[in-house]
């Protein structure tokens, strides 16, 4: 496993589908707007994972 998928496991915690940072993901995802893919939904899905992925920069680079 590379450092970085090891950083991936140590981000989402030691149970990844009930850490906040994944709750997080998913309550965007199960937005009914979200679902529904209603009103400017393509800009709002980058939006959402560029700003979560940032996250994961920032954490990332608290361990370099």
């Amino acid at each position: 496993m590379s450092m970085e998928d090891d950083l991936g496991w140590e981000y989402f915690g030691p149970d990844p589908e009930a850490s906040p940072r994944m709750m997080e993901h998913m309550d965007w995802h199960n937005d009914p707007a979200n679902q529904n893919k209603q009103g400017n939904y393509g800009e709002r899905f980058l939006l959402f994972h560029k700003q979560f992925v940032d996250k994961f920069d920032v954490f990332r680079q608290t361990k370099a």
